[in-house]
Formats: structure tokens, C-alpha cells, sequence
């Protein structure tokens, strides 16, 4: 219940409908309907694809290291510049990291390349040793939720919810 609380404080009016839809709040807003852009918006849009990520991340689905390596290759063949190739550096080998990475820059010497989940120096030094461009650098969304997830963690890793590391 505190979740659906804290979520329902950050909805914009009229863009969530119970046991229907959530629209994004931009889709309300005159400037995202068809009026000129200002100056300051971008002149071009890179969207990164994760197809990657999501396939690692999806219950029952797993690509061998020579099926994520013949799907990285078709990406990049039709186009894709921009990648998130994985979620976390636990999920694949470093070598298996690197070669992926590799395969990519062979095709596109200019592609980005990210690894999403980087938390601590350490995981950005081994992000950048492997070849990647990019980190996407991720936590909760808000004060609510954030709480919310320091508990759960520090519950699993058997720490609970009270003494001198709290």
C-alpha cells in the first residue's frame, strides 16, 4: 500500500486511470502536442537499444554467448549506434563482455556502448577496462521508494532493520 501511495503522489492529473492505463504526463503538456520547439531541444535523438538487457531479464529466455554475439551483429548491421548490452557486470564474463564490445566497435568504431546497474568506482573502472562508452548509473526513483528499497535490501542480506549498522 505505501508503494501505490508514493506512486500515486507523483502521478500527474489525468494521466492514470485505475484498471486501464498510465500515460505520460508530457502527453498533456502543449509544448510534447505539436507546438514549435524551443531553441534549447535537441537537434537529434539517439534511442539506445536494449534488446540485450531485456532478453537477459526475461524469465525462461536465454541466448547462448554465440546467440548474443549473432544478434549484436544484426543490430548493428541495420543500423543500431547505441547499446545497452547488459544490466549489472555479475550476469557474463568479462571476456564474454569484451568480446560483444569488440564485435560492436568492429562494425561501428562510433557505437555507444553502455552497462546499465554501474554503482561504485570499481564497476565504472572495469565498465571502461571491457570497452564500453557509457554507464547508466541507477536508483530508485524517489524518497519513498528509495527507503523502501534499503530495507528490502539490508532484510536480504540478513542485516534486518535494526542495530549499529542501520
Amino acid at each position: 500500500m505505501f508503494i501505490r501511495q508514493q506512486l500515486a503522489s507523483l502521478r500527474a492529473q489525468g494521466v492514470y486511470e485505475p484498471g486501464k492505463w498510465f500515460v505520460s504526463g508530457f502527453n498533456r503538456k502543449p509544448e510534447a502536442l505539436g507546438a514549435t520547439l524551443p531553441d534549447h531541444m535537441p537537434k537529434k535523438v539517439v534511442l539506445r537499444d536494449i534488446t540485450m538487457r531485456t532478453a537477459e531479464q526475461t524469465p525462461g529466455a536465454v541466448l547462448t554467448p554465440a546467440e548474443r554475439l549473432r544478434l549484436l551483429s544484426a543490430l548493428v548491421k541495420i543500423g543500431v549506434t547505441s547499446f545497452q548490452v547488459t544490466m549489472g557486470l555479475s550476469r557474463h564474463s568479462g571476456e564474454q563482455m569484451r568480446e560483444e564490445i569488440k564485435l560492436i566497435k568492429s562494425l561501428n568504431p562510433n557505437a555507444e556502448i553502455e552497462i546499465g546497474g554501474v554503482t561504485v568506482k570499481e564497476s565504472i573502472d572495469r565498465m571502461v577496462a571491457l570497452g564500453a562508452t557509457c554507464a547508466s548509473i541507477q536508483g530508485p526513483a524517489n524518497f519513498g521508494i528509495s527507503a523502501f528499497y534499503v530495507v528490502i535490501r539490508r532484510i536480504w542480506h540478513g542485516k534486518g532493520r535494526t542495530g549499529a549498522n542501520w
